[in-house]
């Protein structure tokens, strides 16, 4: 009888541990998963912005003002600079008209900083006509107050 009692016990104990566990993987996933959103939207909201700063010849000092809204750091230098670049030396920049995530390698966090790994489809067209292409990209964010920003996005080579 005792050791039946015990065995229950144990088992008792175990399911619980399984169950506050799996509920712990979940809240991570779900977390994951609303900050892949987050990126989603601030990407799709640089792409636009680029693409008015490019083909629409936006002012330069509204499309400064957006992209203050979604990047940080050496994102948002690194995106003025090829602007300006294009604006003094035209040359062919691709025309993105949709992309994708088509790959989730890796989501990495650190206090109020989301590291990603992913793989982009890009659906771009430029002289000789549309095409899709595939690249490999770090993307970092950054949530500051209540807000998230793009402070990294590199190919990976």
């Amino acid at each position: 009888m005792k050791k039946q009692k015990v065995l229950i016990t144990s088992l008792v104990i175990l399911m619980m541990l399984t169950l506050i566990f799996a509920l712990n993987v979940s809240a991570v996933s779900e977390e994951k998963h609303e900050y892949l959103q987050e990126a989603k939207i601030l990407l799709q909201k640089r792409t636009k912005v680029m693409n008015d700063a490019i083909y629409e010849n936006k002012k330069l000092s509204l499309v400064k003002k957006e992209l203050e809204k979604i990047e940080k750091g050496s994102c948002y230098d690194w995106d003025i600079e090829v602007i300006e670049n294009f604006r003094k030396n035209p040359t062919d920049y691709c025309y993105v008209h949709d992309f994708k995530v088509s790959e989730v390698k890796n989501i990495d966090i650190k206090d109020n900083m989301i590291n990603f790994k992913l793989l982009i489809t890009w659906n771009i067209e430029d002289y000789n006509g549309k095409m899709e292409i595939k690249e490999k990209y770090n993307l970092k964010i950054v949530k500051l107050e209540d807000s998230f920003y793009i402070e990294k996005f590199d190919i990976i080579k």
